[in-house]
């Protein structure tokens, strides 16, 4: 038995390392192959870090009603505006000039300033291509960790090993993996609080106070990651509610009734009392690690999240909500709601904009997708009630985190700008991808068809990544495209 755990030890760390310099090299090759700037967002992302880079502090942007900066928001640093402007940008898509992410929540962008400290004031290119590759880093660390988590609630290292590598290659992941975005930070500190909770459920007579605190800080980092890592709140409660209840049954109550008794725990008046001191202390962590940046919205912008002039005046290039795109643009987007997202996942590519849209890229994915989902939801059928009761707690605190970034995903489409994927449900990446694992690797106890089916889909999931850069003829590609004749025209105008 021994023998065993050793070589199941030594497998895990192997897969894991194997993992992670795969997650990295894919991220690299993003980092390389993209042109500078060449995504959406990128150009605005890059003005944060060098503003930061150069001044020392952090920046303040205001939208006009016309959607033109405010004259009290920071200047555009001009490093980076000479860069945009050689590349084309200007001229093709002029809003990029502004710095209009220099709201956000400034963690990323902070991390970044601090790596390319070596870096010249004016060299806005070695800065972008240093944000790059932290942003390469971050993804490292988020598949490692959403590896971590997947073992903490299955205790199957190769059900982990899976789940993670299925993680890594998403391709609106890796891509983003590889550009200069937040949305990195936030996917590693969401990809954190799921395995912090996860640890609670499993271990809460030794892990209640320290996970509290430490749920507290994770979700702080998300908050200071992105105005919606907020979304991760209520998660790190639920998870701290199940905790308390498991840590107070004792083992024939909690392998026989642990649901009635969590039920029964909540009219009792020792239950709540324990839960609001852990509740206490997880937001005191909270507003320690992301206080000062709530408050200091509250003082410059007069709202908590630094959004409500943005939502209100935002040059959102989009278009309008979903409401407004039509019967068949409105069917399939809730069909890709109903799937629970991963087709959205899937389907789209980069940004936003960048959708592939063409009809063969989803009835290629479609049937296998729904195979995956029924096995999986088979399978959770069968054996759900047979699974320790942390396990099932571990579940619906990742269904709760899944069902919170979903409802802050449909209230943006139907009130602000409708985007066809999410990058806006990356907090949900973790649950959504570990769900597609079970579906593949779960069902019956044939290895080599499971290892078939991992490899299978790893190389699918690779090839829908190059077709995506291949085929996405809208957003940046479009962009990249137009920019590139502006080249031409300027070029050859000089020569006439």
């Amino acid at each position: 038995m021994f023998t065993y755990l050793a070589d199941s030890n030594r497998l895990w760390r192997v897969g894991l390392f194997t993992l992670a310099l795969f997650t990295l090299a894919k991220s690299l090759v993003w980092v390389a192959v993209n042109p500078p700037l060449n995504s959406g967002d990128e150009t605005a992302h890059l003005m944060y870090v060098m503003q930061l880079h150069n001044t020392g502090a952090l920046p303040v942007f205001w939208f006009t009603p016309d959607c033109s900066p405010d004259k009290a928001s920071t200047p555009a640093d001009p490093a980076a505006l000479k860069l945009i402007q050689d590349k084309g940008y200007a001229v093709v898509v002029p809003f990029t000039t502004a710095p209009y992410e220099s709201y956000q929540a400034p963690l990323y962008y902070v991390a970044c300033a601090v790596a390319a400290l070596p870096l010249a004031r004016d060299d806005a290119l070695g800065v972008l291509y240093t944000s790059r590759i932290v942003s390469s880093l971050l993804a490292v660390a988020t598949v490692i960790i959403s590896a971590f988590a997947i073992l903490e609630l299955t205790r199957k290292p190769w059900l982990a090993l899976g789940g993670a590598a299925l993680l890594s290659s998403i391709p609106v992941f890796g891509y983003f993996g590889g550009l200069a975005s937040n949305d990195n930070m936030l996917n590693l500190f969401a990809a954190a609080t799921s395995l912090a909770a996860l640890r609670i459920v499993r271990s809460p007579r030794t892990r209640l106070v320290p996970g509290s605190i430490l749920l507290g800080v994770l979700v702080g980092g998300a908050t200071l990651s992105k105005a919606s890592g907020l979304g991760l709140l209520p998660v790190g409660l639920l998870a701290l509610a199940f905790g308390v209840s498991l840590a107070r049954q004792d083992e024939e109550q909690a392998a026989n009734s642990p649901w009635r008794v969590f039920w029964a725990g909540l009219r009792t008046a020792s239950f709540w009392r324990q839960m609001l001191g852990l509740a206490g202390l997880y937001m005191a962590a909270f507003l320690i690690v992301a206080g000062w940046w709530l408050a200091r919205n509250l003082i410059v912008y007069g709202d908590l999240t630094a959004t409500a002039n943005q939502i209100k005046y935002g040059c959102w290039s989009g278009g309008g909500t979903i409401s407004s795109q039509g019967l068949a643009v409105m069917l399939r987007y809730l069909m890709s709601i109903a799937l629970i997202t991963p087709f959205s996942f899937l389907a789209t590519f980069g940004w936003g904009d960048e959708s592939v849209g063409t009809t063969v890229y989803y009835v290629a994915i479609l049937p296998l997708l729904l195979l995956d989902m029924y096995f999986a939801t088979r399978w959770l059928a069968r054996h759900g009630k047979t699974l320790k009761p942390f396990q099932q707690m571990g579940l619906v605190v990742l269904a709760v985190q899944t069902v919170i970034v979903l409802a802050i995903f449909l209230a943006f489409n139907f009130t602000v700008q409708y985007q066809p994927v999410g990058r806006y449900i990356y907090m949900a990446l973790l649950p959504i991808t570990g769900f597609m694992a079970v579906g593949l690797l779960m069902p019956g106890s044939n290895r080599k068809l499971k290892r078939a089916l991992i490899i299978g889909a790893l190389i699918g999931l690779t090839a829908l990544t190059v077709g995506g850069y291949t085929l996405a003829g809208t957003g940046w590609m479009a962009t990249h495209t137009a920019q590139k004749a502006h080249g031409w025209v300027t070029e050859h105008t000089r020569t006439l």
